[in-house]
């Protein structure tokens, strides 16, 4: 068995710790823990209140009063921050992952600033409607979205005339509602979301008097991307159809056709384009 461990010998500065003198202290207070760690594991019952004990116990052993304790921790601190891998001292039982956490620069743990995360990391998923600077998981952005994804309904309140047998954009001048302000009911007459996913289209065009010919049809992009039957002797034409845009650049219009030179019909339950957010 280790013998007591003596005071210390004196320091006046971190220098003072390479001296033989405090090198053999070291050394026998390595022995120290060593011996302090073998008699934890086979002598002491892990359990209950004394594990309370255990610390109390290692600094009655060690002799870690007054000042002392201010130098043990100095030392400590000085060589394990020197320690690279399997390099001699007290602590070269160490291994190089730890070495790294002691110096704070992990081997194979993310660092707390701006850590690059591997593999699959999770996080507790926030309730729909959160607004804190927490962490949103992907379940949180897909749930988020599809409770409060754009939804609008507009309608032409001024009556727009219409050029014999081509497709012309209609203009909805009046909004009923426009959740995220994303229909331009002033200069382009479009709907261009900043949320991206399939959304559903619904709209009516109605005309003053049957033609021979009437059609609604959605543009996506400025390109014709869906189109109603063609309504022969008919003074109206709807269309419903799902489109998928990416959230930035991607918008839609509403486009109507005349076998004639004719006036729509305006007014919010003639003349109509209506969409919604359905999913991602």
């Amino acid at each position: 068995m280790a013998q007591d461990l003596p005071n210390p010998p004196p320091a006046s500065s971190p220098s003072d710790f390479n001296s033989p003198g405090w090198q053999n202290w070291f050394s026998r207070l390595a022995a120290k823990i060593r011996e302090s760690g073998q008699i934890l594991w086979t002598q002491i019952d892990f359990a209950g209140s004394n594990l309370a004990n255990i610390a109390t116990r290692l600094f009655t052993d060690l002799q870690f009063t007054g000042s002392n304790l201010t130098s043990i921790v100095t030392r400590n601190h000085n060589d394990l921050q020197n320690i690279q891998g399997g390099a001699s001292g007290d602590y070269q039982h160490l291994t190089t992952a730890q070495v790294g956490i002691v110096n704070g620069v992990p081997a194979t743990y993310a660092p707390l600033a701006s850590p690059a995360l591997t593999g699959t990391p999770t996080a507790p998923t926030a309730a729909v409607g959160t607004n804190t600077t927490q962490l949103a998981t992907t379940a949180f952005v897909l749930a988020n979205a599809a409770s409060s994804g754009p939804i609008f309904s507009v309608y032409q309140s001024t009556a727009q005339s219409l050029t014999a047998a081509t497709f012309t954009k209609i203009q909805f001048q009046t909004k009923e509602y426009d959740s995220a302000n994303a229909f331009d009911n002033v200069t382009n007459y479009r709907f261009q979301p900043i949320v991206p996913g399939y959304y559903f289209f619904t709209g009516l065009l109605n005309f003053a008097a049957s033609t021979t010919t009437t059609e609604l049809a959605l543009y996506k992009n400025g390109a014709l991307f869906k189109a109603s039957t063609f309504y022969a002797n008919n003074g109206s034409a709807a269309l419903g159809v799902t489109v998928y845009l990416n959230g930035t650049t991607d918008y839609v219009e509403a486009w109507g056709y005349s076998g004639v030179t004719q006036n729509s019909s305006s007014g919010a339950s003639l003349t109509y384009f209506q969409g919604n957010f359905i999913r991602p």
